[in-house]
């Protein structure tokens, strides 16, 4: 991990778990000196004499520099051990705070009730400030090709976007076998889980279980008034 990506960094103290832990820019805020999200290629970058917000341990690291390759994190190191590129777009951190990237777990970025066009414009938002991933709590199946294209842009970086982690598709029916079939139309639509609120009758609740493990799915959001909180519990 020392020399990902070429940087010719000398190697991390804490190993690539340390790395993994931060996970986007938040320092930049998207200012002046921000990427351009139309760039074809994402330039190597250096943030030098940064502080570290570790969230992990509760602790501050003071004068590190985080080297960026295309924009992915390949090193961080102490600065003054820092090797930077040439041709690294260099970001003065002193004086300034990086954090591990914000994630929104309850978004709607779909309107289905009003059915007005996607919540897309507030996308550049999240980024500013410092939201890095979101987690969309109730798309519908026709909704994931949406999804998909939002991710594929903002992989490109032609999209100014955070990550876009799930997409929640409510699931019911009139029987347990016709919740079972929800399940199975969410997931072959694409689903990173399955949602299910408050109204959902405890037999159609177990059948969502059961099925959405079946899909490797995982089920979030109301605890159905009909069935026991600890029954719940135990059931996640």
């Amino acid at each position: 991990m020392a020399h990902a990506g070429g940087m010719g960094a000398h190697p991390i103290e804490s190993g690539p778990d340390r790395i993994l832990m931060y996970l986007v820019v938040a320092l930049l805020l998207w200012t002046g000196t921000a990427l351009s999200a139309s760039s074809p290629q994402r330039p190597r970058v250096a943030i030098t004499d940064v502080t570290l917000i570790d969230v992990e341990h509760a602790d501050s690291i003071a004068s590190r520099t985080v080297l960026i390759d295309g924009g992915r994190i390949a090193a961080i190191v102490a600065s003054r051990d820092a090797r930077i590129p040439a041709d690294a777009q260099r970001i003065d951190g002193r004086g300034k705070f990086l954090i591990p990237g914000l994630v929104d777990m309850h978004v709607h970025v779909f309107n289905g009730a009003s059915k007005r066009p996607p919540n897309d414009w507030m996308f550049p938002l999240f980024i500013a400030n410092g939201v890095t991933a979101v987690r969309e709590m109730n798309a519908g199946t026709g909704d994931m090709a949406t999804v998909r294209q939002w991710r594929t842009q903002a992989a490109a970086g032609v999209l100014v976007a955070p990550r876009i982690l799930a997409a929640g598709i409510a699931a019911s029916g009139r029987t347990p076998d016709e919740a079972r079939l929800r399940v199975d139309a969410a997931a072959d639509a694409g689903a990173d889980f399955i949602k299910v609120f408050s109204d959902v009758p405890a037999a159609q609740w177990q059948a969502i279980l059961d099925e959405a493990r079946a899909r490797s799915l995982t089920v979030a959001g109301h605890v159905p008034a009909g069935v026991p909180l600890l029954v719940a519990a135990r059931a996640g």
